[in-house]
């Protein structure tokens, strides 16, 4: 009860020294504007209703709500306004639950720590490369996964660009028939010093093709494979690649045809190249020279980095 002396009179002011009852909400308004906000922090709810009364604040006028969170359950974990702030009509704090991890696969790295921050906990990154997600900076799985008990820490995949090596950076485990061109090298409309040159030999030939164990480490290869307009229009070739021993492409070439080849890499260990005449058993048209042009290895920069690099 609050009482005030009116110094104007009207005919509804009430008579000198008569107090004066004020609405609730009034009151608390007046009485606000010398509070302080104490510091809740960690108080359980019991505590903390006490501490916004003991400082004068109408219990009425106290907004307590439950906030999920990955710490202890039943605490307070935020307020408005916050410690030593003036306490404005209303105040409010939220009180601790038990959390379970978010589903975060598919977001964005920022939006990924932002939910998880927002329940007390941290998001500790792992960036991989991941051929199926294109989208660089997007949350890949987690550990604890989603709906599991939120306790900390979580640990996110996040995906990241694939790192990307030309196939001329990286020294092969057999040359065979191949050499690294040192000239530009035309086939169809393309034209590159980035290529590989390999000779046409029957199969009977030794050590004829190219080999790579960058599967190891890669998870995928891309290249254009031809004739290159330099050699006779008329000249055959036959390239077959195999990927752990299993054929992947078996194809006779034509004079300035282009051939696009894109190899799943992933779980592979052995990448090769074969260059043969187009009858494998004939050794009458050997000779014929095919480019393997722009040949890339994709994979995890950290992965990459392992490859044997040429002239190193």
């Amino acid at each position: 009860m609050l009482g005030y002396r009116l110094s104007n009179s009207t005919k509804d002011t009430p008579r000198a020294g008569a107090t004066v009852n004020l609405p609730k909400e009034r009151l608390a308004a007046i009485d606000s504007a010398e509070l302080t906000m104490p510091d809740l922090a960690g108080l359980t709810r019991d505590q903390a209703l006490e501490a916004l009364t003991d400082a004068g604040l109408d219990s009425e006028l106290i907004d307590v709500t439950e906030k999920p969170w990955a710490g202890q359950s039943g605490v307070v974990v935020s307020q408005q306004p916050v410690r030593g702030s003036d306490v404005p009509d209303r105040v409010a704090f939220a009180i601790s639950i038990a959390a379970t991890v978010p589903d975060l696969v598919g977001k964005s790295e920022a939006d990924a720590a932002a939910a998880i921050e927002a329940q007390g906990a941290l998001l500790e990154r792992n960036y991989v490369y991941d051929r199926d997600q294109t989208t660089p900076r997007v949350v890949l799985r987690t550990s604890p996964a989603a709906g599991d008990p939120l306790t900390g820490t979580v640990v996110a995949d996040v995906s990241v660009e694939a790192t990307s090596l030309y196939q001329v950076q990286v020294e092969a485990e057999q040359d065979g028939s191949c050499t690294v061109a040192q000239d530009a090298v035309v086939l169809a409309s393309l034209s590159t010093e980035q290529a590989v040159l390999c000779t046409s030999r029957s199969s009977s030939s030794t050590n004829n093709a190219v080999v790579y164990l960058a599967a190891t480490h890669a998870d995928r290869f891309t290249a254009t494979v031809g004739i290159p307009a330099g050699e006779e229009t008329e000249s055959q070739a036959r390239i077959v690649v195999t990927v752990d021993g299993q054929p992947v492409a078996n194809e006779v070439l034509g004079w300035n045809q282009p051939l696009g080849i894109d190899l799943d890499l992933r779980g592979k260990t052995r990448l090769e190249f074969l260059v043969t005449t187009p009858d494998p058993d004939d050794s009458s048209s050997s000779g014929t020279t095919v480019a393997i042009l722009d040949g890339t290895f994709y994979g995890a920069p950290d992965a990459l980095d392992q490859l044997p690099r040429r002239g190193s």
